[in-house]
């Protein structure tokens, strides 16, 4: 909406994987830093392997999307409000969720 971000994590259960996790260098460093005892190095690596089903972030206040207000109790109608959007937005696309995330290669120009 401009001011909030929201994310919905459709595989939340599962270990999130990207270029980042597959050799970036400052994911590599928290995953080293993790190892030797830094508390902060080890949430960051964690958190971004680890996502929820849902994130919401106030984009004015926090650009770099590092408090997930989504289970915060004050931004439970925003969260909801949001919700509602996507998923007419979704159906309004055609987007199945899952079911349209797992086609996708289908989908995908051969070479």
């Amino acid at each position: 909406d401009g001011q909030f971000l929201l994310i919905h994590n459709l595989h939340a259960d599962a270990r999130f994987k990207n270029s980042v996790t597959h050799g970036n260098p400052i994911y590599k460093s928290w995953k080293q830093a993790a190892e030797n005892g830094d508390a902060f190095a080890a949430k960051r690596h964690e958190d971004y392997q680890k996502r929820p089903a849902w994130e919401l972030y106030n984009l004015e206040k926090d650009p770099w999307n590092m408090d997930n207000l989504a289970q915060s109790r004050p931004h439970r109608k925003q969260l909801e409000t949001l919700k509602t959007a996507l998923t007419r937005w979704m159906t309004q696309q055609g987007d199945l969720g899952d079911r349209t995330e797992r086609s996708a290669r289908e989908r995908q120009v051969k070479r």
